[in-house]
């Protein structure tokens, strides 16, 4: 009986583990179509030019106002992210992973972080 248990247990866990990984990013428009594909609401891509630090950033065009940021290190991120996350205003959150940040309203994040991961944060 404990073989059968311990066999239905842990493929279930092995499923949860999966469903909450956090994903890393190359660029800002493999982020964006990620969120795209998690459900976010945006028909076009505008690249920007990235913040300090930053190897990537672009904005939605069309649908829910978004902006993707992704860093070549995990450092410059976590420090980038903790400087976004000071100057957020209204209903603006970020959705942060290791490298990279999606900065747009908190129900948009709420939509996509269980596909893409990372951690919520706001003001």
């Amino acid at each position: 009986m404990r073989t059968w248990a311990i066999a239905t247990v842990t493929p279930l866990l092995v499923l949860a583990a999966c469903s909450a990984q956090t994903h890393r990013f190359d660029t800002a428009t493999e982020l964006r179509s990620a969120a795209v594909n998690a459900g976010l609401h945006c028909t076009g891509y505008n690249p920007t030019t990235p913040p300090a630090g930053a190897s990537s950033s672009g904005e939605c065009v069309g649908g829910t106002h978004a902006i993707f940021v992704v860093y070549d290190g995990d450092n410059a991120a976590k420090k980038a992210i903790t400087d976004a996350t000071g100057k957020l205003t209204g209903d603006d959150a970020i959705l942060a992973g290791p490298n990279w940040y999606v900065m747009s309203s908190t129900s948009a994040l709420d939509g996509i972080k269980d596909s893409i991961g990372g951690d919520i944060k706001s003001k």
